[in-house]
């Protein structure tokens, strides 16, 4: 198991702490499930068809179950119509561990 470093730390005015982290995300999978490659790249497979933002609401809600916390922490600051996304989780200073894809 690893910890994805994030991209970059900020302080709101109220002092939360903001991480930003960059993954990659594959709409249209077999089952839900995030992953790091082997390039290190963070991969985040979703069952749901990726029409009218649905890929992008559920991608909140199951980071938001993954990581035990509230979907309006979670927020995604580039990438809305584009697989590669960096999204932004308020409270939050490090991905949670996720074990390595094997080949």
């Amino acid at each position: 198991m690893i910890h994805l470093v994030y991209l970059s730390l900020q302080y709101s005015s109220f002092d939360t702490i903001m991480g930003k982290f960059r993954i990659k995300v594959k709409a249209n999978a077999r089952k839900d499930e995030i992953k790091i490659m082997e390039d290190g790249t963070v991969k985040v497979f979703l069952k749901v068809f990726p029409k009218e933002g649905k890929a992008n609401k559920y991608l909140i809600k199951f980071l938001a179950e993954k990581m035990k916390i509230p979907k309006k922490q979670i927020k995604i600051i580039f990438g809305e119509h584009s697989k590669n996304k960096i999204i932004q989780i308020e409270g939050i200073e490090k991905f949670p561990p996720i074990k390595r894809a094997r080949k």
